[in-house]
């Protein structure tokens, strides 16, 4: 009877040390600058410039992307109606100065986003976060305040949400600028 006690102390002291570092991970994984929810600011190419295609695509939309020790999603929410028109999303890897995200599910099924593995490299500032592909270009993403995240913003609340941006070093003051202007052209 006191060798089967044994046997068990001994693998119930064996799964405790098996599972320790995966949570002492996890919680080290929680304090990663990118873990919480970020809106999508800008775009760049290769060569620095104004990625027109993200531009355009992203005009009247505002882009939401959550990250989480292990998952990320970006949704993709209509400005005017604060309605989720899309989304894609699936695991990440946190690492220092990195992000890879591996595309697992989307909206829009496409042969470029299914089961896509992209390996970031990152520069977190605070509350802003450079994220630069292997092929050149980059997006800043800035941290969500709780209203981007509800959607219910009222244009005053845009407009403070892009001024901080600015003063936050997010955006330059001509993406402030040209930003400003789409806000205030809608009313």
């Amino acid at each position: 009877m006191k060798t089967a006690i044994k046997i068990k102390y001994c693998l119930f002291s064996i799964c405790i040390l098996a599972f320790l570092p995966g949570v002492f991970a996890q919680a080290d994984a929680t304090r990663h600058p990118l873990v919480g929810t970020w809106e999508f600011i800008s775009a760049t190419t290769a060569d620095g410039k104004e990625n027109q295609a993200y531009s355009k695509a992203f005009q009247g939309i505002r882009a939401i992307k959550m990250i989480t020790p292990t998952h990320y999603v970006i949704l993709y929410i209509d400005r005017a109606t604060g309605r989720i028109t899309g989304a894609h999303g699936g695991a990440c890897w946190l690492g220092d100065g990195q992000l890879t995200e591996c595309t697992q599910y989307s909206t829009t099924p496409s042969a470029d986003q299914s089961a896509k593995t992209t390996p970031l490299k990152v520069r977190y500032d605070g509350d802003r976060f450079i994220q630069s592909f292997e092929g050149g270009g980059s997006e800043t993403w800035c941290r969500a305040s709780t209203s981007v995240v509800s959607g219910a913003t009222t244009l005053g609340q845009q407009l403070i949400d892009l001024q901080k941006a600015k003063e936050a070093g997010a955006i330059t003051d001509a993406e402030y600028k040209a930003q400003k202007a789409k806000l205030l052209e809608k009313k």
